[in-house]
């Protein structure tokens, strides 16, 4: 379980709040297909989220600050990659 506080930097702002865990995530790819030929599969993994003190959204709901990091694999057709098929 997460403990204590934290405070991260938002906006150039430093804000105070909890850190809560993560007990469950589904990481699926998102699929962006180009006009190049490239389709892109994209994936944001969560990595840590913390609850910001005295923070709510216009319906009420606290508002979370999320730390993540993309990922991305490519798949090129051949004539882009280097030293690929010239066409």
């Amino acid at each position: 379980m997460a403990e204590g506080r934290k405070s991260v930097n938002i906006a150039g702002m430093s804000v105070n709040g909890v850190p809560i865990d993560i007990v469950e995530s589904t990481d699926r790819f998102s699929e962006v297909k180009l006009a190049d030929g490239t389709t892109l599969k994209i994936k944001m993994v969560a990595l840590e989220v913390v609850r910001l003190d005295n923070q709510w959204d216009v319906d009420g709901n606290p508002v979370y600050h999320l730390k993540s990091q993309n990922i991305v694999v490519a798949d090129t057709p051949l004539h882009l990659k280097k030293g690929g098929l010239q066409l």
